[in-house]
């Protein structure tokens, strides 16, 4: 490739860049509207297209990465896909069957009070979708803080921010108990104001699509965006190995409530590439959902392995 070639190639990238995220949501939401028209069972036509749309993320990683060498493998790949089954497949639809359990008669009573449903059915169903993940992200911040803030919780969120690097498969890589806690405390509020199941499957979809682009390792610049949405621009900073860095940016979607409670972060700077935690989780399935069990040990395993190589890199210097 001589100079010219190159620099309409990286001309291109740029440009790229700054079109990705707006390009890959609207496709997935265009593809999902026209997908629910056909009639099929909207859960599984929502499973199709989200795992079709993950595929085309990873893809796009291998062609364009942010950084080149989150693309080497970490030998978790297999583990990254369990606990996406596990934890944000399966729980996730233990829990839904709870607070379907438990917001029945608080849902009658709050139908019968005020003579009907409160949410705006009326509504064109974008805008009820809009609603519903606005709604649901105020319980979804405050579940996501709580896992950095109480660190009984973050034994089981730790799971996530674990990995060394981002890429489209980990971005379901949580803790059964971690998932269920999470939908706890976002679907109860959208059950009891009455919202429908369609409108419930458009918050999903959203969150699906944002969730994998927000851990991609897709170079892309997101600009004024990342005041709105939770983009990788914001949530790498998310997943820094600094405390200082990593306990901001909690939205699962929006980025409103970072903003209204001062935990936005947006540096005008690269984001980190050093990620993890100071925990060394273990490398097997089964024994990572079982790290919360001993976590204390597992933060001294972590320190003891710091301190040691810590000592190596003084002695290569010496």
């Amino acid at each position: 490739m001589n100079e010219r070639q190159h620099d309409s190639y990286t001309r291109w990238r740029r440009g790229l860049s700054y079109v990705w995220w707006p390009l890959l949501v609207s496709g997935a939401l265009a593809l999902t509207a026209y997908a629910f028209t056909f009639g099929y069972d909207k859960v599984i036509t929502l499973a199709v297209i989200y795992v079709g749309f993950a595929l085309l993320v990873g893809v796009i990683e291998q062609v364009m990465p942010h950084n080149p060498a989150w693309n080497l493998r970490d030998g978790q790949v297999m583990q990254d896909l369990g606990h996406t089954f596990v934890g944000s497949v399966l729980a996730p639809r233990l829990a839904d069957g709870m607070v379907l359990a438990l917001m029945a008669a608080p849902q009658v009573w709050l139908a019968e009070y005020y003579g009907g449903t409160l949410w705006p059915g009326g509504w064109p169903i974008a805008a009820q979708a809009a609603l519903a993940i606005v709604l649901g992200d105020f319980g979804g911040y405050w579940s996501h803080r709580l896992a950095h803030e109480i660190p009984f919780l973050w034994r089981f969120h730790a799971l996530h921010h674990s990995p060394l690097r981002l890429y489209f498969v980990n971005t379901g890589r949580f803790h059964p108990i971690d998932s269920m806690k999470s939908t706890l405390m976002i679907a109860p509020l959208l059950i009891l104001l009455g919202a429908p199941e369609e409108v419930m499957l458009w918050q999903i979809a959203f969150t699906n699509y944002v969730g994998i682009l927000s851990h991609c390792n897709i170079e892309m610049r997101c600009g004024c965006l990342n005041f709105l949405f939770n983009t990788p621009g914001v949530h790498r900073w998310h997943h820094s190995r600094l405390p200082r860095e990593a306990d901001n940016n909690y939205g699962e979607n929006v980025m409103i409530y970072d903003l209204l409670f001062r935990t936005h972060l947006n540096p005008d700077r690269p984001p980190p590439v050093d990620l993890g935690i100071k925990a060394a989780i273990p490398s097997g399935f089964t024994a990572q959902l079982l790290s919360p069990l001993h976590f204390d040990a597992l933060e001294a395993e972590g320190a003891r392995l710091r301190a040691l190589a810590s000592l190596e890199t003084d002695t290569a210097n010496d």
